[in-house]
């Protein structure tokens, strides 16, 4: 007979691998991904209300840094986000 015992430490170090690789790739914030889109420092970057808040989206967003307003876009992945200098008006508002 073959216990199974010795391949919990197995399991377990698998298990541990695979919730660290998760959340050092993943779970960006909108603010953290408009950070490194247009330069700022996280702590510089405020995520506004705007049109697309209002209507639930998740991959676009409005940003204010420096004063400056940004319109971001992201894929549903957040693996690629482009912030552009927002239009006013516009769904940013204001």
């Amino acid at each position: 007979l073959i216990s199974r015992f010795p391949l919990i430490p197995m399991i377990r170090m698998i298990a541990c691998a695979l919730l660290l690789g998760a959340a050092l790739t993943g779970c960006k914030s909108q603010g953290t991904l408009a950070a490194e889109a247009i330069g700022c420092r996280v702590a510089e970057v405020d995520v506004v209300k705007s049109a697309y808040s209002r209507e639930g989206s998740t991959t676009r967003w409005c940003v204010r840094c420096q004063n400056k307003l940004y319109q971001c876009t992201s894929n549903p992945q957040r693996d690629r986000t482009e912030c552009r200098p927002a239009e006013i008006p516009g769904p940013c508002g204001q």
